[in-house]
């Protein structure tokens, strides 16, 4: 550790949380000595690249963790991110007269300048990350203002970029390791008071927002403030001396006059458009820890102070209220009539203001708002002088013909929220209205869907729309409003609680799912046990145990923590074997998925990118894709860029327009496939549970005809499963049968691989078999269920090792080692190509190709000529070899162990090839047994 300032740490803890990499959501929680986080923000990680491991010392509400700002409860610590703005000595002299803990840590580009990204870099190169542990958990609601008193404390040079709470930070890493900076200073936690305290016009708005050019209200100087750009400030700034360092960030900074050693003293637009915030008490007039807005820094620098004369000046100019037309919006159509004059005819002159009572009028933040007879209206208090003296008054202006309020505010599990708003116009006529978040802040969406609905005549007044949505706030009695929750999916909510599927609804709860995902459970358990019986009884017995064990372990399975070793089966059988007709009834028991048109089909009209929304929404259940044509036009491709995506969790990474990152969409269900063929990709085959389809006999097309009329039923079945699994009983089984399932995974290893030496994934493929049995095991306890699991166990038992030696052939051919030497031995017999007897040169063959040699006892390939013997031999097929090289191939069979000899040149005899002589040629040496799959003698 490179520290001078190091010593013992204090015992103690801090809660942080790690992620895996920048993108992957999901993150840790630890709880970490002073010590070891010491330890782990000191210790650079020699690496290319920069994305890796992430730090942030947020405190997530939900278990397991998903990192959003909406997740975030409390911060347990600070981060600040230097790039460019601090040299070492500059942070050491910065920290060490706080007597707090901190460390100092440089980033992955450490000693790399980028000043394109930082103009006005005055450390090119220095890259710095400094983290200060809280002596008690910061709540998010105070964690902004808090962050904006640490960017005082360094001058305002922390990147504002990563001020969100949910901020994740890298590890220490580096390219080469040269230079990097670990340093630790010990002290007492960091309190909240140490920090600066924010500038007094902090909490105020950052400025008056008021229309411009002939149509602005208002006062000059209000009129100044919303039409002032950092541009309009930094001239008045270097008209006294200032220097302004301008960027394309909305952050300009600022050194004041004879500043000549690095640093800033100042930045504009930080707290809006033209706001100048100081940081040096060596600027006079300006103060430090102050932030002025354009009209005050034009007042102290150009007129000495006096706003009155500044007001006077900026009238002169044409600020202020001069033109006031009246705007009409009726249905969503826009009439204007213009006048010129210094008043409005619309306006209600004080004298003429009527008397309103308590329940007419509701005034909210002093009086801003408020309803007259019907309509909404803005109050502003002036000073009136007359031959008494003067006096405040409030003047009334119109806002809108109606009034309206939030009644319901639905929040999204993105984060978006949705506002119903209902209203009342002056004839008594009532309205409602849904706006998104965006809208609702919007003032030409809101005046123009408000003015669509509220009625012939009803109109917004002249330049009021920017007050709709502020006075539809004011209006809204927060105690009253309904919030409610919106999901597009289904599935387990972060924190375990609930199951998301219609029919389970909490209150206040809405789940929105497209047509096809026909998704909805009852809450009955009449005839589930019969039901689950003829579930059972209604296909052949080697299909119906392991596709319901699958559709159960769909929900069970997150809370047991095996949501990564997800897989999914596949019916294979010709058609008319009723493969498709049973499993719509198994999707049954989570929903209403018996008619045709909910069938999810791939290959016959659906593409990859058609689907991929169904997948997304179908979380934690299972999900049907029917009569899959992998061997048709691109199916092959199609279907296996489909189950990697739906099993391996996450879409591929996608940009939009600007170059961004799109957020990857997360895939939880569990698929299950029918079709009358496999795909031939070998990772593909080892996520899956691949079972045969046969024509039923006759008591089983009985059973299904059963099933098929009382379908409206099976949805109790999982109604009863779902509630089961909510129960902490149901809990505390999981967990106890979740422990056996690595002892089972080892049982099917064995099993598998003594079944078939060429089985590849064998690993894989024993997962799958051993969550099977977990599931049964926890089945078996279910009320009412788990007595037709029980008698259904001996069939179960059989299905599962009859699966198991489907899933042992299914593998072999499916990896491009087997297909290559099995379309060699097929070539060889078939009399197209030919091995040579050793010692001999190869022979001209127009109608043979020559792929090596073979004595009494092995075979000797030659590599090149076997490889393009059978990748021409399988150009027409789909997958082929999967594009994969010839030296692959070769270290494939090896790793399965065909190769005899790893070094076969010495083996092979000297020949003639093409012409040329050939003394030692690499050759694959090979058993002939194993070449041409014979059986050997036992000894």
């Amino acid at each position: 550790m490179n520290s001078p300032h190091s010593v013992s740490p204090s015992p103690g803890t801090v809660e942080v949380t790690l992620f895996r990499n920048l993108g992957n959501p999901f993150g840790q929680r630890q709880s970490r000595t002073w010590g070891e986080l010491c330890a782990l923000l000191t210790s650079c990680d020699i690496r290319s690249k920069k994305d890796g491991p992430l730090i942030s010392p947020a405190i997530y509400k939900s278990d397991p963790i998903k990192r959003s700002n909406d997740n975030v409860a409390a911060m347990s610590g600070l981060m600040a991110d230097c790039d460019e703005a601090f040299t070492l000595e500059e942070l050491r002299a910065l920290i060490e007269p706080l007597g707090v803990r901190a460390i100092i840590y440089s980033s992955h580009r450490q000693g790399q300048p980028d000043t394109k990204e930082h103009p006005d870099a005055h450390a090119p190169g220095e890259r710095y990350r400094v983290f200060f542990p809280l002596d008690a958990p910061l709540s998010v609601a105070n964690y902004p203002d808090v962050w904006e008193r640490l960017n005082i404390l360094f001058g305002g040079e922390i990147d504002a970029s990563c001020k969100d709470p949910s901020r994740g930070f890298y590890l220490p890493s580096h390219p080469t390791g040269e230079g990097f900076v670990g340093e630790v200073f010990e002290g007492r936690l960091l309190s909240v008071d140490d920090l600066p305290p924010l500038p007094p016009e902090f909490h105020a708005p950052r400025y008056t927002p008021v229309s411009g050019g002939d149509n602005g209200t208002g006062r000059p100087g209000d009129d100044y403030n919303a039409k002032a750009t950092n541009e309009d400030t930094a001239q008045i700034l270097e008209a006294h001396g200032w220097k302004v360092t301008r960027s394309n960030a909305e952050r300009w900074k600022v050194k004041r006059p004879g500043k000549t050693e690095p640093g800033v003293s100042a930045t504009i637009g930080h707290y809006g458009p033209g706001i100048l915030h100081v940081f040096t008490s060596n600027a006079p007039p300006f103060e430090a820890g102050k932030a002025y807005k354009p009209f005050g820094v034009l007042a102290l620098l150009e007129h000495g102070g006096s706003f009155k004369d500044t007001a006077k000046d900026l009238g002169q100019r044409g600020f202020g209220e001069k033109m006031s037309p009246h705007v009409c919006i009726i249905k969503g159509r826009k009439r204007t009539s213009a006048y010129i004059g210094g008043e409005n005819p619309d306006a209600v002159s004080e004298d003429e203001q009527p008397e309103t009572s308590d329940e007419d009028e509701r005034q909210i933040n002093e009086g801003l708002y408020g309803i007259q007879n019907g309509r909404t209206v803005l109050m502003v208090k002036k000073e009136k002088s007359d031959a008494n003296g003067s006096q405040d008054v409030t003047a009334k202006h119109f806002v809108c013909d109606f009034a309206a309020h939030i009644v319901e505010k639905t929040h999204a599990e993105d984060g978006g929220q949705t506002f119903l708003v209902e209203g009342l116009t002056i004839g008594g006529d009532k309205f409602s209205l849904t706006f998104p978040s965006g809208e609702i802040t919007d003032p030409r969406k809101m005046a123009f869907k408000l003015g669509g609905v509220a009625g012939d005549g009803i109109s917004i007044h002249a330049g009021m729309e920017k007050h709709l949505g502020p006075s539809i706030q004011a209006f809204t009695d927060r105690s009253k409003t309904i919030h409610k929750r919106s999901f597009e999916r289904t599935g387990w909510t972060h924190d375990f609680k609930e199951f998301l599927i219609p029919g389970m609804e909490s209150n206040n709860t809405e789940i929105h799912l497209e047509k096809a995902l026909a998704y909805r459970v009852e809450q009955n358990d009449e005839t589930i046990q019969n039901d689950l019986y003829l579930l059972f009884a209604s296909h052949i017995e080697t299909l119906t145990p392991i596709v319901i064990c699958h559709a159960f372990l769909a929900s069970a399975s997150r809370p047991a923590g095996f949501q990564d070793e997800k897989f999914a089966t596949f019916a294979v059988g010709r058609s008319g074997t009723l493969k498709t007709s049973w499993h719509q009834m198994a999707m049954s028991i989570y929903g209403d998925f018996g008619a045709d048109d909910k069938l999810l089909k791939l290959g016959a009209g659906g593409t990859v990118n058609a689907m991929m929304n169904y997948p997304a929404a179908a979380a934690d259940l299972p999900l049907l894709f029917d009569n899959f044509k992998p061997g048709t036009g691109t199916g092959q491709k199609d279907a296996t860029t489909l189950v990697h995506a739906l099993l391996e969790g996450t879409e591929r990474k996608r940009l939009n327009r600007d170059g961004s990152h799109r957020a990857a969409r997360e895939y939880r269900c569990w698929p299950q496939f029918t079709g009358e063929d496999t795909i031939s990709d070998a990772a593909s085959i080892a996520r899956m549970l691949i079972v045969g389809a046969s024509d039923p006999p006759s008591e089983c097309i009985e059973a299904l005809t059963k099933l098929q009329a009382n379908a409206h039923r099976l949805p109790r079945i999982g109604g009863h499963w779902l509630a089961w699994l909510l129960t902490d009983k149901a809990r505390a089984i999981i967990a106890h049968e979740a422990k056996q399932v690595g002892e089972r995974r080892g049982y099917w290893v064995s099993y598998l691989r003594k079944k078939s030496s060429e089985m590849v994934n064998a690993m894989r493929v024993a997962t799958s078999l051993s969550l099977c049995e977990f599931l049964w095991r926890v089945a078996k306890q279910c009320p009412i269920l788990g007595e037709v699991f029980e008698w259904w166990e001996v069939r179960f038992r059989e299905a599962l090792r009859h699966c198991a030696d489907n899933m042992t052939g299914y593998s072999a051919q499916s990896h491009e080692a087997n297909r290559y030497l099995s379309t060699l031995r097929t070539l060889v017999i078939g009399q197209r190509a030919y091995l040579q007897e050793k010692g001999r040169d190869p022979e001209k063959n127009e109608h043979r190709t020559f792929v090596g040699w073979q004595d009494s006892n092995l075979v000797y390939l030659l590599p090149n000529a076997a490889f393009a013997a059978a990748s021409d031999a399988l150009r027409s097929q789909p997958n082929g070899l999967n594009g994969l090289a010839e030296n692959t191939i070769s270290k494939q069979l090896d790793q399965l162990g065909f190769l005899e000899k790893k070094d076969g040149a010495k083996y092979a005899p000297k020949c003639d090839v093409g012409g040329t002589e050939i003394r030692r040629p690499r050759v694959l040496v090979l058993k002939k047994t194993r070449f041409f799959d014979e059986d050997e003698d036992e000894e």
